[in-house]
């Protein structure tokens, strides 16, 4: 059975203080399960931490992104965007481009994570 994708609901949360900065995702794997993925690091340095958890519905997985945003809040992160979903963009007038490459790029990386080729992933 196929996994379907909520692409809809995917949300991304950008913070930024000083020269740090800290990403927060909702989405999906690979498998259509939902998770949050956290991005932190330095602008200067160019290192960074990445952290995802699996949780077994959308609405957890929000309801820890909330968390993270008020988290970010209190610490005196400032947000440069929020919900940059693509039905977000779409009703603003935007092009959804960018976010569909996010999305793309980020089944890269994903794929590669788990050792997937590009032969293994191409159908037969």
């Amino acid at each position: 059975m196929r996994p379907t994708y909520d692409l809809h609901r995917w949300r991304t949360q950008r913070w930024q203080k000083g020269s740090r900065y800290y990403i927060c995702r909702v989405e999906q794997d690979l498998f259509g399960n939902w998770l949050m993925s956290s991005e932190w690091g330095g602008l200067r340095v160019g290192r960074r931490r990445l952290r995802e958890e699996a949780y077994s519905s959308y609405e957890e997985a929000c309801a820890r992104f909330e968390f993270v945003n008020q988290q970010r809040q209190r610490r005196g992160y400032t947000a440069l965007f929020s919900d940059m979903t693509i039905s977000g963009i779409v009703e603003k007038g935007s092009s959804p481009v960018c976010d569909l490459r996010n999305v793309l790029v980020g089944i890269a990386i994903k794929c590669r994570r788990l050792n997937i080729t590009r032969d293994e992933a191409a159908p037969t």
